[in-house]
């Protein structure tokens, strides 16, 4: 997987039915463009989600559909390119919600204190990644 990126929802988008639209936007905020193709789980197979990944302009919509159709709209080699992605956005997840990086059930009394755990979760683990890749590349 490659380093990770993220911000906090906004305050009830974080249901996977509603929140493609905020991802996209943050995403072209943070990359200044849309990206090719958005891989996500089943959870956010839905009509609006889909509507926006069309009217933002990705060319790819990896959602994974609920049910036997499942990404039947995507060439075999851009089939496997989601599969192989999806897994990694959630070891990503994982990986920040390790003990290693604070960010399981983090203690915060507010909601910025939430969000500076999460960044440092965030932090924490692109250091990591970044002395991992600094060190192959010097050997």
């Amino acid at each position: 997987g490659g380093y990770l990126i993220g911000t906090p929802c906004a305050v009830g988008a974080d249901n996977d039915l509603k929140i493609i639209p905020e991802v996209i936007t943050d995403f072209k905020t943070m990359m200044g463009e849309s990206p090719e193709m958005m891989v996500y789980d089943r959870g956010a197979d839905s009509t609006p989600n889909h509507g926006s990944l069309k009217d933002s302009g990705v060319k790819y919509d990896a959602i994974f559909r609920k049910g036997r159709k499942s990404l039947k709209d995507l060439s075999p080699r851009l089939m496997a390119t989601a599969r192989r992605e999806r897994p990694l956005s959630e070891a990503g997840i994982a990986t920040i919600k390790c003990h290693r990086y604070g960010f399981t059930k983090p203690r915060a009394k507010s909601v910025e204190s939430c969000i500076l755990k999460g960044h440092l979760a965030i932090f924490g683990a692109n250091l990591t990644h970044f002395a991992k890749d600094l060190a192959g590349a010097v050997s």
